[in-house]
């Protein structure tokens, strides 16, 4: 079925945005994320547009080994844990950062890893709690 309601038009990044990925397990949760040097993962519920529900910075600490090497963290994807409500795994540079974001306003990161080569993609297996990664 077709709607009657307006688009809506949103600024969410100040570069374009690169990916926008729909939490499987609360189909009115979103996020959104763009490549540039300092830019965030936005979460945002489609319902209430008006402003994002939180923003996750991820090279805050410079927590990441491309970021200690003096290079920033730049995000190059996300992934919501299809088994896991609220799970986000966002990549940059050469980790991998686990959020909890069951509290949109508050996302609490759960753990981080690292790897050897640059991550280019991510994605949950679906019925599985393991994460593909393209290099």
């Amino acid at each position: 079925k077709g709607t009657s309601a307006r688009p809506t038009s949103v600024r969410a990044h100040e570069n374009p945005v690169h990916g926008i990925q729909v939490d499987p397990n609360r189909s009115s949760v979103f996020a959104t994320f763009s490549r540039g040097i300092t830019e965030s993962v936005k979460l945002w519920d489609r319902r209430k547009m008006n402003s994002c529900l939180a923003e996750i910075k991820v090279d805050a600490g410079g927590a990441s080994s491309v970021a200690r090497k003096g290079l920033p963290s730049i995000i190059s994807d996300v992934s919501w844990d299809t088994s896991a409500s609220g799970s986000l795994a966002v990549a940059t540079n050469t980790s991998i950062r686990y959020y909890d974001t069951l509290n949109p306003s508050r996302p609490a990161i759960v753990r981080m890893s690292n790897s050897r080569n640059s991550i280019q993609t991510i994605a949950f297996q679906p019925f599985s709690k393991d994460l593909s990664t393209n290099t």
